[in-house]
């Protein structure tokens, strides 16, 4: 029976390891094939697309032109610059694997913010079903774009596509910065750059 019971332990022990060993605190790995990482909530990475992972490790995360990364798109400068204040680092939430991946990113002052999200999972499907029949194409940005309809004054949300990649960015301000069209549609115009 105590030997039964040791191996039993041990067995589980193992497994436990095991299970382990596939997990990764950062977004770009997968469990098994076809099955995507852990979701994760990080600091954004640097400009670069790298996260330098902890000290001592010698290794960094992947660059954004491996795994999507929505802070990387639209930096925390770009957002200061739509914003008109530091919105400080931006939070995002990352989930790559083996069939792409979704990433959103937000900064927030009082009273504002940006969201930006990207996806490389049906992107084509996800910025056409978002689509409205009353939206407005945006030229120059990414392969296509449009602007959806804002639900205030103070808010404009612009998709595009850029090869495989859906991003969709909004703004929205305070009253007293004026209209959030322009500023959404320059970091629209950035992020593409960027994909």
């Amino acid at each position: 029976m105590t030997m039964t019971v040791l191996t039993k332990s041990a067995l589980l022990s193992a497994a436990a390891v095991l299970a382990l060993s596939g997990c990764s605190t950062s977004s770009g790995g997968s469990h098994a094939a076809g099955t995507p990482a852990a979701t994760t909530q990080q600091p954004a990475p640097d400009a670069s697309g790298a996260a330098t992972a902890s000290a001592g490790s010698g290794t960094s995360a992947p660059a954004a032109s491996r795994n999507l990364h929505a802070c990387v798109l639209v930096s925390e400068q770009d957002a200061t610059t739509a914003l008109g204040a530091d919105p400080g680092v931006g939070k995002e939430d990352t989930q790559n694997g083996d069939f792409g991946g979704n990433s959103r990113c937000s900064y927030t002052v009082p009273s504002a913010g940006v969201q930006v999200s990207a996806s490389s999972i049906a992107g084509k499907a996800l910025c056409d079903g978002n689509r409205q029949p009353n939206s407005v194409d945006v030229p120059g940005v990414g392969d296509s774009a449009f602007e959806t309809p804002a639900t205030s004054a103070q808010e404009a949300t612009v998709y595009f596509l850029k090869g495989e990649v859906c991003v969709s960015i909004t703004i929205e301000t305070r009253a007293s910065t004026g209209s959030p069209k322009d500023r959404v549609i320059a970091l629209a115009t950035t992020a593409a750059s960027r994909v």
